[in-house]
């Protein structure tokens, strides 16, 4: 149960993080809890994205989220290994 009984956590989902140290509001604290949000967000915006559109160009990314051509690539790259787990 999260420190404040308000559940399990909003990020992790699980019942066994405090949520107190984890969380200020619904605002992420600890590093852990901000990748998860982060990638949380990332899937999400992308689901959306390709909602409408079949491929992203690696300059779309680069304009949608703040990273260099390396980091990009690897995360399209990446996102193409998963495709079957998202296109639900």
């Amino acid at each position: 149960m999260r420190g404040n009984g308000a559940g399990p956590c909003l990020v992790c989902k699980t019942s066994e993080c405090s949520g107190q140290e984890a969380m200020v509001g619904s605002i992420p604290t600890t590093p852990l809890h901000i990748l998860l949000f982060l990638f949380i967000f990332f899937m999400e915006y992308l689901k959306n994205f390709f909602s409408t559109k079949s491929e992203m160009a690696v300059k779309e990314f680069k304009d949608t989220f703040p990273t260099n051509r390396k980091y990009a690539i690897h995360f399209l790259e990446y996102l193409d290994s998963i495709a079957g787990d998202y296109q639900k």
